[in-house]
């Protein structure tokens, strides 16, 4: 059951109360119907608040949610472009492999440096 569901049927529930507590209210006694009625509102005014702070918390991690999405799409498009760059747009056919192709990239260049510097030295 979601939150939304879940806030639903807190009005729901608050609906039903209300309508089964004025029924007892109005067929007991003036003394009694007072307390009743007292007890009905404070009950009513606390799944109020309930559902009010339910909905703030639930846009809450609606707003969240959303900018992690825009985050996570962010970092794969990033991703994606070191890979297109690194591979001379070649690309490779999903990204869970970038790190691979990127490290065995990285490693050829290490060795040319290598091999560049150790021609360097051996001329000089």
């Amino acid at each position: 059951m979601t939150r939304v569901e879940t806030m639903t049927g807190w009005q729901e529930r608050i609906d039903n109360a209300s309508v089964a507590l004025e029924k007892i209210v109005t067929s007991s006694r003036v003394y009694d119907r007072d307390v009743y009625h007292l007890s009905i509102q404070a009950l009513l005014s606390d799944m109020r608040e309930e559902i009010e702070r339910l909905t703030a918390e639930r846009d809450n991690l609606r707003i969240q949610a959303e900018a992690h999405a825009q985050e996570s799409r962010t970092q794969k498009a990033i991703v994606c472009e070191i890979l297109q760059f690194v591979s001379g747009g070649t690309g490779e056919p999903g990204d869970w492999r970038a790190a691979g192709y990127v490290r065995s990239e990285w490693l050829k260049l290490q060795t040319e440096i290598e091999r560049l510097t150790a021609e360097r030295d051996s001329d000089g």
